[in-house]
């Protein structure tokens, strides 16, 4: 994998005269400063970055750098400058350094002389190191005379020895130099490499952030800053390369951590057409899951150590002696139920999915509908590419995916990573733009990946909504659409948005450690719409409130588990709820309307369904036949003591529908029925049956009943065991006797 690159940035911060001045309830151009470089270390911090940093500050009390050590005593150049942070990782004793916040004095100290000292410390401390780039942040008001006289020695030191320092101004907003450095001829932001936050990019918030605030940050110039302007205008047109902000401007770009630099590592490998057609390939991750990686560690609660605590690991048996076993007498077992079955590593080794080596083999092609977006699954897409300098390759894979968008096809191919992997089903879908010609590559689930939903159709209640609601819907997604914001750019592009969760995660952290005796901050969310849209939108809310009115309903009450929800449940409690037509919103009378079977989860709901669209005996009784095969199924259900409410729901309401639709005798023979297979199967089950009074129609309730005396035979189960038992016993008493057989020899 190519090594990332990094960065040399050397903060040089004015502390000096002017800094600290500031209107009364606004932040001073050093509390600007200060704020902006905590948070771009904060940024390199938690994204693991190797970038290394330096921080110089100007106009202290103190002098601290090399060019004032190698001057002559007399000579006072270079004076209160202070190299306070060498070039290197940045840490958090920096963070604490910069968060005092008492670094302000009344010195002036030209900046150009700053500028040299950053040069010297870039010079001789980075020049000999791999970086891909070297900057200097200049954070200054301007507020002090400046000599020139070497200006042109300075700007050759950003060019000396193939160094090409960059460098990046934050000051006040200085209109001109603004104008020239930050917007081109048609008014757009310079969206070049030169952005203070380190980044590589600039944002498309960032940029309106910057459209919006430039004509809000007009503010009269010195004399001083007037020079001062001159003096960058003249550094940038010798060739020197970079950019100007306002504090504004710059607090802006920084919000929020950076995302952790990571480079795509190249998958090479061959894309299998057939036995014949073999193209050498190269795969890149092109979104990938980032996971936050955090490091916790158990620590003593009062010295911070972790080396304070150890953990040492012990394994005994479970006896009265408590026999230590040692790590050799160890093993692995898969539990399997309740028992365990024991793995040797030869077994375990034996067990995994043998495979030759990596493999990117097309199976064969579909239609694109074949591939919906649901179907999409794992943590990562790729681009697969043909492989770097190979003409034959490109020539292939762009005739290949061609001929598949010509066609609108996808390929469905085997992936396998490496030898050993599993393999897994993936798509290859054509994606040609006009600067390249590549596949995306997407996994595809398996079927025990797959969840089977059914759904009610959309259809019917599309007619139940007028035109007059439709167009007020039509109105509030277009003020919604994120592309047709007048005069603003596309809001939460899946580039630019931050993850919530890492900038809450970076955020803690950093301020526990900065305030280690503070709460935390309120948490404060990173997903929100721009001010304009929420106006626009709020109207339209409201008379979409008054199309859609919600209104209280009351749902029909779970049933619970448990043996008391048995006994409360009756014949006329079950009528109630099917003959009443209160509106529900649960998911099982949503889909009623589609029921053609009675199903596993609401039987005695779709049992009632059914026989309210029975137009003939025949259906009648083709509904009673369903309800009796579900019934003999959930009853023989190895776990059917956890469906125990459910059976006895069903029973109850194919008793009472038995009475209503004259089918008494095909109730009462079922019952007999299920009497006879589970009462030895699942006794329990059959007491519980009877504790909730699920018995016969009875003769009084129905002509075609059974009398008083069938009714005590069903409700007795000693007479049905001592059935069993006598059974058994002629059985037994029909075999040969051992011992009449040894008389016999």
């Amino acid at each position: 994998m190519a090594r990332a690159p990094r960065e040399a940035i050397v903060f040089c911060v004015d502390v000096g005269l002017g800094m600290q001045d500031a209107p009364e309830g606004e932040l001073s151009s050093l509390d600007y400063a200060c704020t902006i470089v905590s948070m771009l270390i904060q940024r390199k911090i938690f994204s693991q970055s190797k970038d290394e940093v330096a921080l110089v500050l100007f106009g202290t009390e103190v002098t601290a750098n090399q060019l004032a050590s190698s001057n002559d005593a007399d000579d006072d150049s270079y004076s209160n400058i202070n190299v306070a942070f060498p070039l290197g990782i940045p840490n958090f004793e920096l963070l604490a350094f910069i968060a005092k916040k008492e670094l302000g004095s009344t010195h002036s100290v030209d900046f150009l002389d700053a500028l040299t000292v950053s040069l010297d410390v870039l010079y001789k401390n980075a020049r000999e190191k791999k970086f891909s780039t070297r900057r200097i942040a200049l954070f200054t008001n301007f507020a002090h005379n400046i000599n020139d006289d070497n200006l042109d020695g300075i700007i050759n030191g950003f060019q000396v020895d193939g160094m090409n320092v960059e460098l990046n101004i934050i000051a006040p907003a200085m209109l001109n130099t603004y104008d020239n450095n930050l917007s081109g001829d048609d008014g757009s932001v310079d969206s070049s490499d030169n952005q203070p936050n380190t980044s590589r990019h600039q944002t498309r918030n960032e940029k309106r952030f910057l459209r919006n605030h430039h004509n809000q940050l007009r503010k009269p110039k010195t004399t001083q800053q007037q020079c001062g302007e001159d003096i960058i205008k003249r550094c940038f047109s010798s060739g020197i390369e970079g950019a100007c902000y306002s504090f504004q401007q710059a607090m802006q770009s920084v919000t929020g951590f950076e995302k952790r630099s990571v480079n795509a590592a190249a998958w090479k490998c061959h894309l299998q057409l057939g036995n014949e057609l073999i193209i050498p390939c190269t795969a890149y991750a092109k979104t990938k899951e980032a996971k936050l990686k955090q490091t916790w560690k158990k620590c003593h609660a009062r010295t911070n150590r972790a080396e304070d605590v150890t953990r040492n690991p012990y394994y005994h048996i479970d006896d009265d002696q408590r026999t230590e076993v040692t790590k050799e007498k160890l093993a692995k077992g898969y539990k399997y139920g309740k028992d365990i079955i024991p793995f040797s590593t030869d077994d375990e080794k034996q067990m995994n999915y043998s495979t030759d080596g990596k493999r990117l083999s097309i199976l064969g092609f579909t239609d694109m509908k074949n591939v919906p977006i649901n179907l999409h699954m794992d943590d990562q897409a790729h681009f697969v590419l043909p492989e770097a300098g190979n003409q034959n390759a490109a020539t292939s894979i762009s005739a290949l995916a061609t001929g598949m968008q010509n066609q609108n096809l996808c390929a469905i191919a085997t992936y396998i990573y490496r030898k050993g992997s599993n393999p897994k089903l993936v798509a290859l879908i054509p994606r040609i733009k006009e600067t390249y010609q590549v596949f995306v590559m997407a996994a595809l689930p398996f079927a025990e990946d797959v969840r089977q939903l059914n759904f009610p159709s959309l259809q019917q209640t599309h007619d139940l909504v007028d035109q007059q609601t439709l167009d007020c819907l039509d109105k509030f997604i277009c003020e919604m659409d994120l592309n047709q914001s007048e005069g603003h750019d596309e809001q939460f592009l899946p580039s630019e948005i931050l993850n919530p969760f890492f900038q809450r995660t970076y955020e803690s952290l950093y301020h526990r450690k900065a305030c280690p005796n503070e709460p935390l901050l309120d948490n404060i969310s990173h997903l929100q719409l721009d001010p304009h849209s929420n106006s626009n939108t709020d109207a339209l809310a409201e008379k979409l409130k008054m199309f859609f009115k919600l209104e209280k309903v009351n749902t029909n009450d779970v049933l619970s588990k448990g043996k008391s929800s048995w006994a409360d449940l009756d014949v006329e409690k079950i009528k109630s709820e099917a003959e009443s037509d209160g509106h529900s919103t649960s998911l099982s009378q949503t889909t009623l309307e589609n029921v053609v079977d009675v199903g596993t989860a609401t039987p005695s709901d779709d049992f009632l369904h059914i026989l309210s669209f029975a137009s003939s005996t025949s259906d009648v009784n083709n509904a009673f036949s369903k309800m009796e095969k579900k019934i003999t199924e959930l009853a023989n259900d190895p776990f059917a003591l956890q469906l125990t409410d459910k059976i006895i729901k069903s029973l109850k309401t194919f008793i009472w529908q038995g009475k209503e639709k004259n089918q008494v005798s095909q109730v009462n023979t079922f019952l007999k029925q299920l009497k006879e297979e589970i009462i030895f199967s699942n006794n329990r089950l059959w007491k519980i049956i009877l504790e909730n009074d699920v018995n016969l129609i009875e003769i009084r309730d129905d002509p075609q009943g059974v009398t008083e005396s069938e009714l005590q035979q069903y409700r007795s189960s000693q007479t049905a065991m001592d059935t069993k038992l006598t059974e058994d016993d002629e059985v037994e008493d029909r075999g040969d006797n051992p011992e009449d057989l040894l008389d016999m020899l």
